[in-house]
């Protein structure tokens, strides 16, 4: 019989990827328009959280509730496999999709 080789995974390499947290955040697009992809919620120290991922594979994160809010509304046709094509602006002290 052979033997069943041990999985070993390096802490460096798990380390390497990062988190959520190390993604760049959604706000730096103000704005710029954007194809949005994809949308992921999760929970986190502070409170509820997005990512999204992009056409072009890039992922950004917000905890903004307004964006929050509207990216909700925007997960149901991104769940469809439609592409929501938004502009992200800043009003007076909140952000929001145009």
């Amino acid at each position: 019989m052979a033997e069943e080789k041990e999985k070993v995974i390096k802490a460096g390499d798990i380390l390497a990827k990062g988190t959520d947290f190390s993604l760049p955040l959604l706000t730096d697009l103000v704005n710029m328009e954007i194809k949005i992809k994809s949308i992921r919620f999760s929970e986190g120290k502070y409170g509820e959280y997005a990512v999204v991922t992009l056409e072009n594979g890039e992922q950004y994160r917000t905890s903004s509730t307004v964006l929050l809010d509207q990216l909700k509304k925007f997960k149901e046709y991104t769940d469809q496999g439609m592409v929501i094509v938004a502009t992200v602006r800043k009003q007076k002290r909140y952000f929001t999709f145009e």
